[in-house]
């Protein structure tokens, strides 16, 4: 399909994708108004979860004789 496209066609596509892509970047770094500057991020912190004494990686932290 983009192989039947002209070099114009591909031109005005890639000025169109391109303006979308900033149009919505801009969009996403907006600040929400229910939201102050000073929230945290939440992240995924799954790779620093620890077992702790008692607690198996197998069984969820559940002890099991």
């Amino acid at each position: 399909m983009i192989a039947d496209l002209s070099q114009t066609e591909i031109e005005k596509l890639k000025s169109y994708a391109s303006k979308k892509i900033a149009y919505y970047d801009r969009e996403l770094r907006k600040q929400h108004p229910n939201t102050s500057g000073n929230e945290p991020f939440l992240e995924d912190d799954d790779g620093e979860m620890k077992t702790y004494e008692g607690e198996s990686s197998e069984s969820d932290g559940a002890d099991n004789p």
